[in-house]
């Protein structure tokens, strides 16, 4: 998969929680959630403020361009530093000429990438619901898409060795660069 279609979606994700972020806040009252429990309810509250409001975005908008950052890392200089990376059956790894580990590692750039997006979309979501909760049109905010996000996350490893070793069998072993 082409990391282009990936980069437009986080950008567009990216503007999508800054304008919500900026959306809710003139809408807010003087006392706002900051954090809901396990059920979704709130049991975290503070003053209003620009800096509480925005924290929770700036926390996935970080965590998302470290992600991406780390995604081009591995399509670049990874495949030079090779003690800094962990694929299966390493010593052919090692073998390998330097497009090949990068064909061997491209999976591994593209699952960082889904779950930096999958990042903002879970930070949205929560977003969304403090800003709900705060303002009392909601008592409570389903934390069942939480859930949802870390099977995804974790169910997508299984895919991501898969792909890997594919990558690794295509790859043909000539001495390494």
């Amino acid at each position: 998969m082409n990391r282009s279609p990936l980069t437009i979606v986080l950008l567009c994700l990216v503007g999508t929680i800054l304008w919500r972020t900026m959306h809710w806040y003139p809408q807010l009252p003087d006392r706002i959630v900051l954090h809901m429990n396990g059920s979704g309810a709130p049991d975290g509250w503070t003053g209003k403020s620009i800096a509480a409001w925005s924290l929770l975005p700036m926390i996935g908008l970080g965590l998302s361009v470290v992600l991406f950052a780390l995604a081009a890392w591995m399509e670049g200089s990874a495949a030079y530093s090779l003690h800094s990376v962990n694929v299966p059956d390493k010593k052919r790894f090692l073998a390998l000429p330097i497009e090949a580990r990068r064909t061997v590692l491209m999976p591994t750039a593209i699952y960082l990438r889904s779950v930096a997006i999958l990042i903002l979309l879970l930070f949205g979501y929560i977003l969304e619901g403090l800003a709900r909760t705060s303002l009392g049109t909601h008592t409570h905010w389903p934390a069942w898409p939480v859930l949802v996000f870390v099977l995804i996350v974790l169910l997508g490893i299984v895919p991501l060795q898969r792909s890997t070793r594919k990558a690794m069998d295509r790859a043909k072993l000539q001495p390494s660069d």
